[in-house]
C-alpha cells in the first residue's frame, strides 16, 4: 500500500481507512483493503468480488450447451473478425 510506504509509522488499519475515504469508501472497503493485502502477501492473488451474484442466477457461458453452440457458431463462420473474436474470448476464459 501506498500510505504504508510514505507514512511507515501509520497502523496498517488507518492507512487502508484514508485509502479508502481518499477514494470516497467506507470503513467496509478498508477492511477489504486490508484482507486483499494480506492475500496477495499470501499467494499472490486477489479474491475476485461475489458482488452481484445469487445462487439461482447462472451465467450462460458456464452452460455447456451454449458453449457447444457458440463452437458450432464458429466452425461454421469460417475465418471471420467475429469468429475468430469469439475464439480469443473462450480461450482467454477458459472456456475452450
Amino acid at each position: 500500500m501506498n500510505w504504508q510506504l510514505k507514512h511507515p509509522e501509520l497502523p496498517r488499519k488507518k492507512a487502508a481507512l484514508n485509502t479508502a475515504t481518499g477514494w470516497g469508501r467506507s470503513k467496509h472497503t478498508a477492511e477489504n483493503i486490508i484482507r486483499w493485502e494480506k492475500s496477495w502477501i499470501m499467494t499472490r492473488t486477489i479474491v475476485s468480488s461475489l458482488r452481484g451474484k445469487h445462487a439461482k442466477s447462472q451465467s450462460m457461458l458456464n452452460d455447456e450447451g451454449t458453449i457447444i453452440a457458440v463452437r458450432e457458431y464458429i466452425d461454421k463462420a469460417g475465418e471471420s473478425m467475429y469468429s475468430i473474436y469469439c475464439l480469443f474470448y473462450f480461450t482467454i476464459f477458459g472456456y475452450s
